[in-house]
């Protein structure tokens, strides 16, 4: 697994080993997953940021916040950068300590 790869500590368990209703829109289902884990921080990727309301996280006593990557360029096969592609690319290209240190020094957006 990629995360053990690179030293990325945090428990993981897959949202299918839980019982709820999957057919929840997908704010609900999230919230209901914090719920059952008693989780008090959700973080998502930033693109996720209109699926979900911070006033409803913060109603059910979850601290909702967003992640941002900040990749650097770095050489791939063609002469110009092409960002936002998988984490295997990061990888590939740049090795696990660099890829690494850059996972680690993405900023949380705090809202």
């Amino acid at each position: 697994m990629i995360c053990d790869h690179l030293d990325i500590a945090t428990p993981k368990r897959l949202a299918s080993s839980y019982h709820f209703d999957n057919l929840k829109p997908a704010q609900e289902k999230v919230l209901e997953l914090c719920k059952l884990t008693s989780a008090n921080h959700y973080i998502n990727a930033i693109g996720g940021q209109s699926l979900y309301q911070h006033k409803d996280f913060s109603d059910a006593g979850v601290k909702l916040s967003f992640l941002q990557p900040t990749i650097q360029s770095y050489t791939q096969f063609g002469p110009d950068f092409i960002a936002g592609l998988s984490i295997l690319d990061v990888l590939m290209f740049n090795g696990k300590a660099k890829t690494s240190s850059m996972v680690h020094e993405s900023p949380i957006l705090l809202n």
